[in-house]
């Protein structure tokens, strides 16, 4: 299956140099019409190429890479494989700059859409990945963290990176224990926290929010659960088995018809097993309070539950497991 990154490279385009374009009689007169999009000093693009894609925000600052620098932090990821990692601000959707490490080049000043960082680079710790340097899977999965806003997002970069490129959280730990970096106690602290099951941001940032403010215990992360007759009732984003607590969130896809339908349905199912469902929003995080009032009442009322009519069970049957397996 193709990533993103090589989904978008179908609609995008490499800019190219003024010198480039002379070569082919493009006149500076020409770039500077409504034929052509400046990207960056002396670069340009057709202005019929679509420009809000995360690979073409990419693209466009690969020239100015240095020879000895590498493409960073959520752009680097996204390149090697992250697809949700995809360089927009989860509250407003603008997109970030795109980061480009210079290793030891001298400093340049940030704009709107490039971040400048000037951090040593290792022979490991660069790749090339479609014709671009980026940092390696580990320095990139490093480096998001600690350039996170907080503890929250660098949880987040971590769970969607160790999942998309299958990395080892022990190898990472070791990494970070290696490194002394500017801000690598951040990383260290919250890489135990890090659940490569995570499937989207936002269930991370409510797994966070579950163990943080809420103050419950740490819970399991896509499990499947089933009946006692072998069938599947669901698989719960969070699920507490002490509480039988399944919490939910809710993704914009959720308010569609047929999966809000699918939703309820499954929410039954769970409900019939003696399980408690608690869905949860975006909107519902921007309001820390009474989220989680909710969720320490769901859990309490679990906690109070008759466990003698439990009908579910995390054992997977063996025809889940060989699906698994396939």
């Amino acid at each position: 299956m193709r990533t993103a990154f090589e989904r978008d490279l179908a609609t995008a385009e490499w800019p190219r140099s003024a010198a480039e374009l002379a070569s082919k009689g493009v006149t500076r007169a020409d770039t500077r019409s409504r034929n052509w999009r400046r990207t960056s000093r002396g670069y340009f693009v057709p202005a019929n190429v679509p420009e809000g894609s995360a690979g073409q925000r990419i693209l466009n600052a690969a020239p100015l890479i240095p020879g000895r620098g590498a493409l960073a932090g959520w752009a680097a990821a996204y390149v090697h494989g992250a697809d949700l990692l995809d360089g927009l601000d989860p509250e407003t959707m603008r997109p970030l700059p795109v980061t480009i490490n210079l290793g030891n080049d001298l400093g340049r000043a940030d704009t709107r859409d490039v971040r400048y960082v000037r951090d040593q680079l290792s022979h490991d710790d660069r790749q090339v990945r479609y014709g671009i340097p980026v940092t390696s899977p580990v320095r990139t999965a490093l480096d998001g963290a600690r350039w996170a806003v907080d503890p929250v997002e660098a949880v987040v970069f971590l769970d969607q990176i160790t999942r998309a490129l299958d990395l080892r959280v022990d190898d990472l730990i070791a990494a970070a224990a290696a490194s002394h970096r500017a801000g690598m106690p951040l990383v260290r602290r919250v890489l135990p926290l890090v659940e490569p099951a995570s499937a989207n941001p936002w269930e991370s940032r409510l797994r966070m929010f579950y163990i943080g403010p809420a103050g419950l215990p740490r819970p399991l992360v896509n499990r499947p659960i089933f009946d006692l007759d072998e069938h599947l009732l669901g698989i719960g984003d969070l699920f507490d088995p002490e509480a039988g607590l399944v919490g939910e969130f809710d993704g914009q896809d959720h308010r569609l018809r047929r999966q809000h339908r699918a939703d309820n349905l499954r929410e039954e199912k769970l409900e019939g097993a003696n399980l408690v469902v608690c869905r949860v929003d975006s909107l519902d995080l921007r309001y820390p309070v009474p989220l989680a009032e909710r969720l320490r009442e769901r859990h309490a009322q679990g906690l109070r539950r008759d466990r003698r009519r439990d009908r579910w069970t995390l054992v997977e049957p063996a025809w889940w497991q060989r699906r698994r397996a396939s």
